[in-house]
């Protein structure tokens, strides 16, 4: 008998192995590494316009603890998410976990870029508590991720689900191009990167001309 393969090479080429190549990841999780994505390339946009901001007289320069923050929940935490979901890691609840209760509570509290463009101080608070308690009910209740993550972390499949097992198991996560569409850019991230800091450096350049 052929042993099982439980890892296989990532298509672009990196020693990295994927975890369970077998199991397809569910087109929400494929989503939430799409937009990890684009946080990465987000935060270097936004550091280059804050950079030249200050330059100018009024311009804000971030503390070391808010520099921190934002590099740690929207730069370290978006490529942790991206790599874990696409490589099938179950670290990537965890990640994600974090992300959605952190940036959850700085917008409950009145911090973060959330926070500063709402006009409505209680409404944010109540809608930050909502999509907050709504990902984590997503993520640790639904049949879908609770049968997905049993099986990526090698666990028995929870008894409440044991009879919808084939059914789960066969359920199209995702339409196909749109899955198609997700795995083409996640396995360019790095691409991605680089266009990112090429489109930072033409906005930088003509920003500066105007000082």
């Amino acid at each position: 008998m052929c042993p099982v393969q439980t890892s296989a090479k990532i298509p672009s080429g990196t020693p990295e192995h994927k975890q369970h190549p077998h199991i397809e990841t569910p087109g929400l999780l494929r989503l939430v590494a799409g937009l990890s994505i684009l946080s990465v390339t987000g935060v270097m946009v936004y550091a280059v316009f804050l950079g030249l901001s200050g330059f100018g007289a009024s311009g804000h320069i971030l503390s070391a603890s808010e520099g921190i923050y934002v590099a740690i929940l929207h730069l370290v935490l978006p490529i942790g998410v991206t790599y874990t979901v696409m490589m099938n890691f179950a670290a990537s609840r965890i990640l994600i976990t974090v992300y959605t209760v952190t940036l959850g509570i700085a917008t409950i509290s009145g911090n973060g870029a959330l926070a500063a463009i709402a006009e409505n101080d209680t409404a944010t608070a109540i809608s930050a508590m909502a999509v907050m308690s709504a990902i984590i009910y997503w993520l640790y209740r639904s049949p879908t991720m609770r049968f997905y993550y049993a099986l990526i972390s090698g666990r028995p499949i929870p008894a409440d689900l044991r009879h919808r097992a084939e059914e789960l198991a066969a359920r199209r996560w995702i339409n196909p191009r749109v899955k198609a569409t997700i795995d083409w850019v996640a396995d360019r991230l790095e691409t991605v990167v680089l266009l990112g800091f090429a489109v930072v450096a033409v906005i930088a350049y003509f920003q500066a001309a105007n000082f």
